[in-house]
């Protein structure tokens, strides 16, 4: 018989931690040299290895064509950036990007901040000068700026708290926020998100 029509269907699992992101079998680092991006870009979760230790006590995929995925609970995972690798206190124009799979948990306390990014004093004193964390399913960035980069006693942006449906739907996400203070830019897989009414909500600081 004449075949006159072919149909088919392929289904990718792309749920678990070790599937999803690793469709590209390029590097990130190779993926930047393609797409010309800058040079002075720093991989903070890098595989580890030699000079790249610290991401080492982390749980990630198993086997992998590329670069490795790291799974972090919120809470009591973590790890901390040697200042070698990257200048603690951020300018006035950088870029946090990160590719992030977050599901909203039943019966957590709405107030609980998940960090992603995260620079503060010591814990008794528990002030935070930078952070990008995730709380009630919105991404929130927070950023205060030192006495001696503003003047006294004025008000400025300082923190920025976006509502995306992204950020609680499980799935694998782009977030890309670009700095250029007090300007602040997010783009989610590629796309810039348009500012809404109150989307994102900004809250003023002391400078």
């Amino acid at each position: 018989c004449t075949v006159r029509e072919l149909r088919t269907r392929v289904d990718l699992a792309t749920r678990h931690i070790g599937k999803g992101c690793d469709r590209d079998t390029y590097s990130v680092q190779s993926q930047r040299k393609l797409c010309g991006a800058s040079p002075a870009a720093i991989d903070l979760l890098p595989n580890p290895g030699l000079g790249a230790e610290w991401t080492k006590p982390l749980i990630s995929d198993e086997g992998h064509e590329s670069d490795q995925m790291f799974e972090f609970d919120g809470s009591s995972t973590a790890v901390t950036v040697p200042k070698s690798v990257l200048d603690h206190n951020l300018a006035s124009s950088f870029t946090v990007a990160t590719w992030m799979r977050h599901g909203q948990h039943a019966g957590q306390d709405k107030h609980v901040k998940e960090h992603i990014l995260c620079s503060a004093d010591d814990h008794k004193m528990n002030r935070h000068h930078y952070a990008l964390f995730v709380r009630n399913c919105r991404l929130i960035l927070l950023l205060r700026r030192d006495f001696s980069e503003g003047d006294l006693n004025i008000f400025r942006p300082a923190e920025w708290r976006w509502k995306l449906p992204q950020v609680c739907d499980d799935q694998w996400h782009h977030y890309a926020v670009n700095v250029r203070f007090p300007d602040v830019e997010l783009f989610v897989d590629g796309q810039i998100f348009h500012t809404e009414k109150k989307n994102p909500e900004v809250i003023d600081d002391w400078s």
